[in-house]
């Protein structure tokens, strides 16, 4: 649900509260589905650029090399 509450934050241009929704969305979703997830979704086209978007795409990547 969170991950979808961030679609709507990006799309009204709440760009931090999208982030903070993206970031708790993260733990509870598996890293292969979140990664797919978050990198091919259009509605979070806006947040790509934005240093907060890349640390957790590169966080997601990570626990995906090394599943706890």
């Amino acid at each position: 649900m969170l991950y979808n509450v961030a679609c709507v934050y990006t799309q009204l241009g709440e760009t931090e509260k999208a982030l903070d929704c993206l970031e708790q969305s993260n733990t509870a979703a598996s890293s292969s589905e979140a990664l797919n997830w978050i990198e091919n979704d259009p509605d979070l086209d806006p947040l790509r650029d934005h240093q907060r978007f890349q640390a957790l795409i590169g966080k997601i990547e990570e626990e995906k090399k090394n599943p706890e």
